[in-house]
């Protein structure tokens, strides 16, 4: 590109006249004559000088003579390019072969001699605050006729006045239009550093600062409104230039930016040919100048994927404008066969820049070296899939960290998004900023889609990759199914990549977009439609300390995300360095380590360490690493003082930092124990069995558990490490494990068995010897009474283990139905019983008659029965289920009738009693052994029991029963008198009884004295007491007794007289 075709067409009247120097474009015979007539900037590698034949066709060659002994021979090519290495006046001479003639054409060239280098010009340079230097390129001596321009207020002295930081740049022209440029980098001491990606801006009027260190700051002020790309582009200062959504440029103040490009008003105001809802619709870079500070930067722009596939690039040139900066060029066309994607990197060890784009339908990428030369080199580099849908195309491309390894400096990682569907995936590439060398690596399949693969980013140490998932969209625009943030270690493996993904979150109304690495070394993750965004702290996710998810971890201050964030040139996202104190390995007798960070590097500082901990403080002029051990755990407070000093001694800042370090007790040994091999499915526990706060796995060089203990299941060889750490201490062991696929142990299907009953489980495989069931059950088989579920481990000679489980139901009762017809006389068989089962299904039955007979018919339904208790068996077809049970057919009701139950008579009064039967009309009565009376009624004179069967008419019988007991009523006479005068008649007084029991019998004299007392009615009074007789008189008596038959009675008592007569 030459100068004079990109800038004099597109920059204002006073540029110009500055862009102009040492241009030529003048017309020779039959030849354009356009460049730099200068001679070359070695150090800068100036550009050609071009010419151009005006004869276009049927030339087969051309000869060039520049006329300083060079000659070049073109064919099919108009063009010819030419550096003059010495100031004069050369003649050109162009011999064409048109249809076979020979035809020439001459023209001239004045080549003129550049400036001199600036004398005496300051190296990068640090003042302290409040002082003043002076810039001058030639140290006090007048050029004449020479123009200056600086940067980046655009000054036109020889000299400026400088007190604050920054890149100052000035251009010297001499008046034969050469000119010649140098830069000095100026630096506050105390001031830090900002990366040029602090200032982002996103989403509908969102932005974030990170400036100044900590957490970011909302930014509400942006006037950006897109759904997905944009760029912006800070100063080191921190300061913005200008932002874009790939549509509007914005100047710092959120105004359009000034158009210098002709025809392109503030009326007029063209778009770049970005879009909003392209993924990466803008990308500011940088344009590296010879010795000059940067002041013109591309914006690459992509259009969206289904519109017109257009790549092209705007210029900006921040010496505009009072520094505001003008747009001075505008939608030069690239590629017409683009995707979404574009991608920046600055190679830091020459200030040059490499833009990575893609060409649609391809596997194609085109990589432009955006050097101090005019024009971008540009390479192509095919690896990795072919992006052959429109789909394919709209996916991140992202640059990751540079590889700080011994041989592979500037290699960096970088990822393609190739969303589906059908499959969504990422191809994995490694990109050399030194040498812009691109090599394909391997593809990370992650699953079909929807949801869709949309964002990517490196975690700082370039060893994860997250993935953001979008999800689908209902027709009416909301979402559709869960969108994810995912996680891939890059240190796995081809055939683990895959499996080492962890979901970091899903969710089902958070619509996640792009994920971008913050100067803060955070992963901030656009959430659409949110006022915050979702974040990831330490997306390192190193062993002691795991990544921290927070969906709305960062506020927008009001302002809304949509899918995209800012794209950055990759290592624009760097931290920024400056002064302050890091220390390492902060546990209890171990050295800790001291880093301390300069205020002012190019100063001469004093360093002085307290360790806080008691100790002497510690002084020193380098910033090697200091040592320092502590005894306790604890904290401890630390302090770093620095005072830097001016080239004359004074005191150019006094700085002091001051920061809490924490020293922490190191966990006891962990004892894993030997290594070791088993044979089983379940495993093996492995256990730390120590306290920490914090407990780590790595299983086969990965992180496969944050827990005290780790279950190890699966048949494979395994090196496991075990970490317990309390902060940055840690103790670790290693054993290394071999589990063994063990034989198979196969219980069979689930199975069942009969209501009540049991089954039989076994073990069928033969090579196990040894059993335990979960029943206790040691043998081979075991019986089961009980639904429920059962395991079984079994152990064989070699050491091996398996188990396995089986279920066992109980098959519902076998329930069933009857209709029971009963006989309808007690001497005909007319009954039936018919049974009908609940449960659907076949079944046999098994009848057994009263009398124990096995019946033929093994139907359902049994007819001509007679009363009595049958007996069935039902057995289903399947399984062979047993359900017995007996029905009773009753006979008829036996004939009612009604007989004497109970009588009594006395048989020793030769009493009779009579007993009768009563009922309805027909039916008839037989006494039975050992009457034979077939009477209702009969006379007995015997107790006992009397039996009488009674017949109605249906032949049905009734036997009652009749008891006849003797029962007599007692009986007790007592004489009036008595005689004791031993005559032998009525000589004694004797009491007469029957029937009684319990007899007493008192006779009392006179006096209430009991003179004869007796409990046998045989015992006789004779009239005398104690030997001594007792005259004659009355004398009273009381006598008492019982019923013999009837002793439920009370007892009688009964008073009287007796005469005693002599």
């Amino acid at each position: 590109m030459l100068i004079f075709r990109e800038y004099i067409r597109i920059v204002g009247l006073w540029a110009v006249l500055f862009l102009l120097a040492g241009t030529t474009t003048t017309w020779a015979q039959g030849f354009k004559i356009s460049g730099k007539a200068c001679v070359p900037d070695q150090e800068c590698k100036a550009d050609s000088i071009t010419f151009t034949d005006s004869v276009l066709s049927n030339v087969a060659t051309r000869v060039w003579n520049f006329g300083d002994g060079t000659t070049v021979t073109k064919q099919n090519d108009s063009i010819a390019r030419h550096v003059y290495q010495n100031a004069g006046t050369y003649v050109i001479t162009l011999t064409r072969t048109v249809n076979g003639k020979t035809v020439i054409s001459d023209g001239k060239i004045n080549i003129s001699t550049p400036p001199p280098s600036f004398t005496n010009w300051r190296t990068d340079t640090t003042i302290c605050k409040g002082e003043t230097i002076t810039l001058d390129p030639y140290a006090g001596s007048t050029q004449s006729g020479f123009r200056y321009l600086w940067y980046p207020k655009g000054d036109t002295t020889q000299s400026i006045q400088v007190d604050s930081s920054g890149c100052y740049s000035v251009e010297a022209i001499s008046p034969n239009g050469c000119s010649y440029q140098n830069r000095i980098n100026v630096d506050v001491c105390g001031e830090k550093k900002e990366s040029q990606g602090v200032k982002w801006y996103f989403g509908q009027k969102a932005g974030l600062d990170f400036g100044g260190g900590g957490n970011p700051k909302p930014i509400t002020d942006g006037n950006l409104s897109t759904i997905e790309g944009s760029s912006s582009i800070a100063n080191t200062k921190g300061i913005l230039l200008f932002y874009t959504d790939g549509i509007t440029i914005y100047e710092k103040d959120g105004k359009p930016m000034k158009s210098l490009v002709p025809g392109d008003t503030n009326t007029v105001q063209i778009p770049l040919n970005g879009n909003t809802h392209s993924t990466q619709s803008a990308l500011i870079v940088p344009k590296p100048t010879c010795r000059g500070c940067e002041y013109l930067y591309y914006v690459y722009t992509t259009s969206e994927i289904r519109g017109k596939k257009t790549l092209t690039y705007s210029v900006v040139d921040m010496r505009q404008n009072a520094g505001k900066g003008a747009i001075v060029e505008k939608n030069i066309p690239i590629s017409g066969e683009s995707t979404e994607q574009s991608a920046a990197v600055e190679n830091k060890r020459d200030s040059t820049y490499w833009v990575i784009t893609r060409i649609y339908g391809t596997n194609k990428f085109e990589i432009r070296h955006l050097t101090r030369s005019e024009e971008p080199t540009t390479t192509t580099y095919q690896g990795g899939q072919v992006i052959d849908s429109l789909a394919n195309a709209e996916g991140y491309i992202k640059i990751g960290p540079a590889d700080t390894t011994g041989g592979n400096e500037g290699n960096r990682p970088m990822a393609v998004v190739i969303p589906g569907p059908p499959t969504n995936s990422i191809d994995l590439y490694t990109f050399n900023d030194s040498t812009g060398n691109m090599t394909f690596n391997r593809t990370l399949v992650i699953g079909p889609a929807p949801p869709k693969a949309y964002g990517v980013e490196f975690s700082p140490d370039g060893k994860n990759l997250y993935v953001t998932m979008l999800a689908d969209t209902n027709a009416n625009g909301t979402q559709k199914g869960a969108s994810y943030v995912l996680k891939y270690d890059l240190t796995q493996k081809d055939s683990l990549l895959t499996q080492s993904k962890t979901v970091v979150d899903s969710s089902t109304t958070r619509q996640y977009g792009s994920v971008q690495i913050g100067p803060d070394g955070r992963l901030y993750i656009a959430v659409k439609g949110s006022s915050t965004l979702a974040t990831i702290d330490n997306p390192n996710g190193g062993l002691l300390d795991s990544l921290i998810f927070n969906p709305s971890g960062q506020t927008l201050g009001g302002q809304i995300s949509q899918l995209g964030l800012p794209n950055l040139v990759a290592n624009f996202n760097d931290p920024s360095n400056g002064p302050g104190l890091t220390y390492a390995d902060t546990c209890v007798n171990a050295p800790t380590v001291f880093q301390i960070g300069p205020n002012c590097p190019k100063l001469k500082e004093t360093y002085t360490l307290d360790y806080g901990d008691g100790s002497r403080p510690y002084s020193t002029t380098a910033t090697q690493p200091v040592t320092h051990g502590y005894a306790k755990p604890g904290q401890y407070f630390v302090t770093l003082r620095i005072v830097t000093r001016t080239s004359a001694g004074g005191i150019c800042k006094d700085t002091l930092i001051k920061d809490t370090l924490t020293i922490v007790e190191l966990p006891p040994d962990i004892q894993l124990g030997a290594d070791t091999a088993v044979c089983n499915k379940k495993g093996i526990v492995l256990d730390m069995k120590v306290q920490a706060k914090l407990y780590v796995w790595l299983v086969n060089g990965s992180i496969a558990s944050r827990q005290k203990t780790i279950t190890l299941n699966r048949p494979g060889f395994y090196r496991v490490i075990a970490l317990a750490a309390n902060g940055e201490c840690f103790k670790s062991d290693t054993i290394e494990v071999q589990i063994k696929p063990p034989p198979s142990l196969d219980l069979g299907p689930d199975t069942v068995f009969c209501y009540r009953s049991s089954v039989k489980l076994t073990v069928p495989q033969q090579t196990w010897s040894t059993f335990q069931w979960s029943n206790g059950g040691t043998d081979r088989s075991t019986d089961v009474s009980q639904a429920g579920t059962y395991y079984v481990t079994a152990q064989n000679f070699a050491g091996c283990e398996n188990s396995d489980t089986i279920k066992v139901s109980e098959l519902p009762k076998l329930r069933m139905a009857a209709t029971l017809t009963n006989p309808k006389s007690c001497t005909l068989s007319d009954g039936a019983i018919a049974v009908r089962l609940l449960t659907p299904g076949t079944y046999y039955y098994r009848w057994t008659g009263p009398s124990g007979n096995l019946f033929v018919d093994t139907t359902s339904q049994q007819t001509a029965l007679a009363p009595g208790t049958y007996k069935i068996q039902v057995t289903d077809s399947i399984y062979a289920c047993k359900v017995d049970t007996s029905f009773l057919l009753p006979p008829p009701p036996p004939p009612a009738f009604s007989l004497t139950d109970l009588v009594a008579l006395c048989e020793g009064d030769q009493g009779k009693a009579q007993l009768t039967a009563s009922g309805a009309a027909g039916l008839t009565y037989l006494w039975l052994s050992p009457r034979t009376d077939t009477t209702k009624s009969i006379l007995v004179d015997t107790p006992g029991n009397y039996q009488v069967k009674v017949t109605d008419p249906q032949g049905c019988t009734a036997v009652g029963l009749s008891r006849v007991v003797n029962l007599c009523e007692p009986r007790l006479s007592v004489p009036d008198a008595f005689t004791p005068n031993s005559d032998g008649v009525n000589d004694d007084l004797k009491v007469f009884t029957s029937y009684i029991t319990d007899y007493e019998f008192r006779i009392y004299n006179r006096w209430g004295e009991v003179i004869f007392e007796s409990n046998n009615p045989d015992q006789k009074w004779d009239g005398t007491y104690r030997g001594s007789t007792y005259p004659s008189m009355l004398y009273p008596y009381i006598v008492s007794f019982k019923s013999e038959s009837f002793p439920d009675r009370p007892r009688v008592v009964k008073r009287g007289t007796v005469m005693l007569i002599r």
